[in-house]
């Protein structure tokens, strides 16, 4: 997925959502966009080489409301990283806000947040969240106390739940996902905010984040993507270590907390 073509100005909000076969739960996160309090928006999504009927759900909803939009991948999965990027380069609002295939943003995530932005300045948005499981059942939130991240602080915890972000586009035009090596998104707050844009978190929950199977090998690579994107960005190895230590104990109190709730089952964790 390659070639910017950046779209002339149609709404005041881009929605940036990656989709690979996630028939479902597509439909619920594509109607928690249409019923935002918001109205000025598009929603551009790229199907990444679904073979689950999710092409079928996509094209249903672009014709039923024509500020939903289709773009196709090539024949195989590109990643949500290379998706999210074909999105940026055909967005055409001055603001980009992103929604995974699988999560729920309340009614009012784009009134409320635009309104925030607009009060403190902030470039890049973060809100607070909810955790949900594969069902929809509430899991536990998500709500750092900090009102601001900047580099250093997400170096040690990731305070950032994708969807949940919305960025002044005009202001970012650099904003791009890493397409390979892991922590596609991690990387793209990581080198905004190592550019002194620190990134507002607005204290409000806004989404229903649905987590996904959770299996060691996933955490492991996720953890070895993270590393690589330290390092990319020129982080020294003793800060880097120190960090990393705080990330993995972190990661295991959480990963605790989802067993006790039931999120994560002993036999996908070690798969």
């Amino acid at each position: 997925m390659s070639g910017k073509c950046r779209a002339p100005l149609m709404a005041q909000v881009s929605i940036i959502m990656p989709c690979r076969d996630s028939a479902a739960h597509l439909a619920e996160a594509l109607d928690s966009a249409l019923r935002q309090t918001f109205r000025d928006w598009e929603l551009l999504a790229v199907c990444d080489a679904s073979s689950d009927g999710t092409e079928d759900i996509l094209k249903a909803y672009a014709a039923a409301d024509k500020r939903v939009r289709i773009f196709w991948g090539g024949s195989s999965p590109s990643g949500a990283g290379a998706a999210r990027n074909m999105g940026l380069d055909r967005a055409g609002g001055r603001y980009v806000a992103f929604l995974d295939d699988d999560d729920v943003w309340l009614p009012e995530k784009l009134e409320k947040q635009l309104a925030y932005m607009r009060a403190t300045g902030a470039l890049l948005c973060a809100t607070h969240y909810r955790t949900i499981d594969r069902d929809g059942r509430v899991l536990g939130f998500y709500g750092p106390r900090v009102l601001k991240a900047d580099f250093d602080l997400m170096l040690g915890e990731s305070l950032v739940g994708n969807s949940t972000m919305m960025v002044d586009f005009s202001a970012c035009p650099d904003l791009r996902f890493k397409e390979h090596g892991g922590a596609e998104d991690y990387f793209c707050w990581m080198a905004q905010a190592a550019q002194g844009r620190d990134i507002h978190i607005m204290p409000r929950e806004t989404v229903l984040y649905r987590l996904k199977p959770f299996s060691l090998r996933y955490r492991l690579k996720n953890a070895l993507g993270r590393l690589r994107v330290c390092r990319e960005l020129g982080v020294g190895n003793f800060v880097l270590l120190k960090k990393f230590i705080v990330y993995v104990f972190r990661s295991s109190a959480k990963i605790y907390h989802y067993y006790r709730s039931g999120a994560i089952r002993v036999d996908e964790f070690v798969q």
